[in-house]
């Protein structure tokens, strides 16, 4: 389905907290976005609004595929989690369809900034 995707920055793996996050679980950084990856892929179907009612740390360790993944992202606060479930801090800033499409449009606008720039570059009228 051309709607399930994910946002993710290219620069991600050289993201100071993702550098914490490796350090913490002692893996190195690309283990860490693909924990990420698997991560937000999962939290983007089930959560609401950020949140997941009934998630646990052994839940979001075995959806990304590594144990200590949640106690990790607690570490350095991009996961909260309490009785009831857990939360996704900033969730709604890079989920969810208006974050989609936020990054749908920017592309768009790269895309024809990058045409208009290689016509006035090269000097085509």
């Amino acid at each position: 389905m051309a709607g399930d995707w994910i946002k993710m920055r290219v620069d991600l793996k050289e993201d100071p907290t993702v550098f914490k996050l490796a350090e913490v679980m002692n893996v190195d950084e690309l283990h860490v976005v693909g924990c990420l990856f698997c991560f937000w892929a999962w939290a983007d179907k089930h959560a609401v609004d950020g949140r997941v009612d009934g998630a646990t740390s052994r839940l979001i360790d075995k959806v990304s595929c590594t144990n200590g993944f949640a106690a990790a992202l607690v570490s350095v606060g991009w996961l909260s989690i309490d009785e009831t479930g857990a939360n996704i801090p900033n969730f709604d800033r890079h989920n969810g369809e208006s974050a989609k499409e936020r990054g749908l449009k920017n592309a768009r606008q790269a895309r024809w900034r990058l045409g208009k720039d290689a016509v006035v570059d090269g000097g085509v009228d």
